[in-house]
């Protein structure tokens, strides 16, 4: 439960502020908030999230069990170590279940499935985790099957289109905000790697970056040097 933020002179910081401040975007710790009680931030009388400076160092150690794979679901058992354990993290069963429904979706051409699988990964984790420990494995498994496989070209050009769709629209945002360099990102000829083209567009648009995705390769002596 949210507590009514008392007088005090500890600074306090609004959600953009501490989204800034971590990396973890305002949609995400609304959600860590309100499924999983991983952070309780104080409200104003208009009903507005403030953190104090603790909460950002919750918020912080958070981070530190998802990118040692833990769940989510996970996390809040393991606040109360002092700092991640050089043990083996608990088993990721929730990331073998979403990569398990995620292959199936993809198998099944289940676009509409998958595109809820997709929004529930970015509200729940940060981009790069989405990526390491979901997005990554996922699109490897792929590859492999897709070797030789009947089907397959239909099932990776679906699976393209998807994400080129959803990512693009990201990136259109992000792009409007961005303060960094611009990132030119292309495919070779010949070349299958758009899935991972597309996760690098991703991963770099969070870090900042202003993306210039193309839709297809570009010859050489066209590109600027």
């Amino acid at each position: 439960m949210s507590h009514t933020a008392p007088p005090t002179e500890s600074p306090l910081y609004p959600i953009r502020e501490v989204s800034r401040l971590t990396g973890v975007n305002s949609v995400t710790l609304r959600a860590w908030e309100r499924r999983y009680g991983l952070i309780e931030p104080r409200r104003t009388p208009k009903g507005h999230r403030l953190y104090a400076r603790e909460d950002i160092e919750r918020v912080e150690r958070i981070l530190q069990w998802l990118n040692r794979g833990v769940p989510v679901s996970q996390v809040k058992d393991l606040l109360t170590q002092p700092e991640p354990a050089e043990t083996a993290p608990p088993a990721a069963g929730d990331w073998t279940s979403q990569r398990r429904q995620m292959l199936g979706a993809v198998d099944a051409l289940d676009m509409d499935h998958l595109d809820g699988l997709y929004q529930q990964s970015l509200a729940l984790y940060p981009v790069g985790t989405c990526i390491s420990e979901l997005w990554q494995p996922v699109v490897q498994e792929l590859e492999e099957r897709w070797e030789g496989q009947l089907g397959a070209a239909l099932q990776r050009r679906s699976l393209e289109s998807f994400l080129r769709t959803r990512i693009g629209i990201r990136l259109f945002h992000a792009n409007r905000t961005a303060r960094g360099a611009t990132l030119l990102l292309d495919t070779l000829p010949d070349d299958d790697g758009s899935l991972w083209t597309l996760m690098l567009a991703l991963a770099a648009s969070e870090r900042g970056y202003r993306i210039a995705l193309m839709d297809a390769p570009l010859p050489f002596t066209d590109l600027p040097l």
